[in-house]
């Protein structure tokens, strides 16, 4: 079902969700299969919110897609996300 939505050569495909596959509501089942499908899929970033901190891990789980967990706007957080003509996803965190 999702995979189907992914198709496509986008030269980045960002997906966002709002629950992150390591905060403990994922199985380690459900973990691996969204890691698949997004690795299958050539994502280049995953976005998710949920736990209010800022995370970014490159090649999460080795899956070969970034992985961003975004602050909380009470702390004045946020994520700037780049991504360039061939594909490249640059992450950036800032308060304002």
């Amino acid at each position: 079902f999702i995979a189907n939505y992914m198709k496509g050569d986008e030269a980045a495909k960002i997906v966002i969700a709002h629950t992150p596959p390591d905060c403990g509501v994922f199985s380690e089942e459900q973990r691996v299969q969204y890691g698949d499908i997004l690795h299958r899929n050539n994502v280049s970033l995953s976005v998710h919110g949920h736990v209010h901190t800022y995370d970014f891990v490159e090649d999460f789980d080795g899956y070969g897609f970034d992985y961003l967990r975004v602050a909380e706007t009470k702390n004045r957080a946020m994520a700037i996300i780049d991504v360039e003509e061939d594909g490249t996803v640059e992450v950036n965190h800032a308060y304002y």
